[in-house]
């Protein structure tokens, strides 16, 4: 414990105050979405009891093995295995941690029918990014013997990492990712890109292309303080390198639901385009508003959630959106079309992104116990991530073709992933994908 203490009295000094920290907690896998359903699957603190096993007549499975590896006693069949998820179970962001629960709920089904282990999933509640909530969470988690751990929230704004890395327990977060602020953190990886920074480059490409004449730029992002700093460098250094300019930046409290002093700043500026950092709600007010603003700038948004389009209406239609978004209209490969019927079946709705980062992150954990047991070496979170930096790439739901499955692959000095992204437009709350991309460049126009 006082090891943890010293810690973050180091931490706190070197980058943020307690207060900005705080302030974050809202960022993460999802910001300050209203819980729109109770969080399920497991109870918290306890091993997931709702996860049946395959039932007739349900997806067809039998070339999972074919597109992820193959089964069997050397793939850990027959063996259970403990995997600790820490998720916003209650809170504002408790919509999130449902989704995210069936997402992996449904992971774990599946290694299991294609041969894989029985893993033991014990869930933990960190209640919408609360720092302290996080910590005891891990700390029960490793006190449990757990030597995996899949979070969100970039790791609850990085309070489990003085928790597991003293106890060498691997961590992957698919809901926040590493952020700016938690790369290069040991046994800490993520599994998603960093939004909205790593959408910058192609973004700027598609205006380019879309919108030649447009220039001036406005940022309209959450106030997070100080880690607003290096988003807003890089974002005019890509700029400038697209021949625009940032002419505004205005950052506004998370969770508002009123933006008129700020719209009416904006509007001082001419913008040509608006580039918002907000999630969960917020874009949904944000945009209800700016219809009537008198402005005729592109905004472009850092997500797409249905729940936030309700608040907006036919505003919406107005809204593009950039991130690592999961198409559902037009899977990417065969395996992503496979997860989406199944996750049709088994719940009856659609899942988002984060239930396919959950989803495609019990199959990473699985390959890295296959690697493992390979290696004849017992499954510890030392061993898991050795296995990681070893061979750091993984099959995925995201890219591919009709015919092949997508990979990612880990940086393995930064400790998150180049992930496919998409800029999508919206009408009548349906999404649709205009544009794929990657952190560097744009790679393909569709609209």
């Amino acid at each position: 414990m006082n090891d943890e203490k010293g810690y973050w009295d180091r931490f706190f000094e070197r980058r943020l105050s307690r207060r900005h920290l705080m302030r974050l907690g809202a960022l993460g896998a999802a910001g300050l979405a209203a819980g729109a359903y109770l969080a399920c699957g497991g109870e918290e603190g306890t091993p997931a009891t709702g996860t049946p096993a395959p039932r007739a007549g349900a997806v067809d499975l039998s070339k999972l093995n074919e597109w992820v590896g193959p089964g069997g006693p050397q793939a850990g069949q027959g063996q259970t295995i403990k995997l600790g998820v820490i998720l916003a179970l209650t809170g504002p962001g408790s919509y999130y941690g449902q989704i995210m629960t069936k997402g992996t709920d449904l992971g774990v089904e599946h290694v299991r029918a294609a041969g894989g282990p029985n893993f033991q999933v014990i869930y933990k509640d960190h209640k919408s990014g609360d720092v302290t909530a996080g910590a005891t969470a891990a700390r029960e988690l490793v006190n449990d013997g757990v030597q995996i751990i899949l979070s969100s929230y970039g790791a609850v704004l990085g309070s489990i990492l003085p928790v597991i890395q003293p106890a060498k327990v691997l961590a992957l977060d698919g809901g926040g990712g590493t952020s700016q602020i938690w790369k290069r953190q040991d046994y800490f990886w993520g599994t998603r890109a960093v939004i909205p920074d790593d959408t910058f480059n192609g973004v700027a490409q598609y205006i380019r292309r879309k919108l030649p004449n447009a220039r001036r730029i406005a940022s309209v992002g959450w106030d997070v303080g100080p880690a607003n700093d290096p988003v807003i460098a890089y974002l005019k250094q890509v700029l400038a390198a697209n021949n625009m300019e940032l002419v505004a930046e205005e950052r506004v409290q998370i969770g508002a639901t009123d933006y008129s002093t700020t719209l009416a700043r904006v509007r001082g500026t001419n913008p040509d385009v608006i580039l918002t950092g907000l999630w969960g709600l917020d874009p949904g007010y944000f945009m209800k508003q700016y219809v009537t603003s008198g402005m005729r700038a592109q905004v472009v948004g850092a997500e797409f959630t249905p729940d936030a389009c309700q608040v907006a209406g036919a505003a919406y239609d107005q809204y593009w959106f950039a991130f690592d978004y999961f198409d559902l209209e037009k899977p990417f490969n065969p395996w992503s079309k496979l997860f989406i019927d199944a996750f049709r079946q088994k719940y009856n709705q659609d899942p988002d992104f984060y239930a396919a980062n959950f989803y495609e992150k019990v199959f990473i954990v699985w390959e890295l116990v296959r690697r493992v047991l390979s290696r004849n070496q017992p499954i510890t979170g030392e061993n898991l991530q050795n296995a990681l930096k070893q061979n750091p790439t993984f099959k995925s739901l995201y890219g591919g073709d009709a015919n092949n499955v997508g990979t990612i692959t880990f940086d393995l000095e930064e400790h998150d992933v180049d992930k496919l992204q998409v800029i999508g437009k919206v009408s009548g709350c349906k999404p649709r994908v205009v544009a794929k991309m990657n952190r560097e460049r744009l790679l393909e126009v569709l609209d």
